[in-house]
């Protein structure tokens, strides 16, 4: 999708942090980060081994 300019590569931030502060501020949005960085401010979707 991204070669027919269909689809946009996912935005990318400077730190877990600032991930975390995305998510936060848009309902809706999904972020990847380490599980070690995660607190109450943020909700686990899904969680791998």
């Amino acid at each position: 999708m991204v070669f027919t300019a269909s689809a946009r590569p996912p935005k990318e931030v400077a730190s877990e942090q600032d991930m975390i502060d995305q998510v936060r501020q848009q309902p809706g949005r999904i972020g990847y980060v380490d599980r070690s960085a995660v607190d109450a401010r943020v909700k686990i979707l899904l969680s791998l081994p």
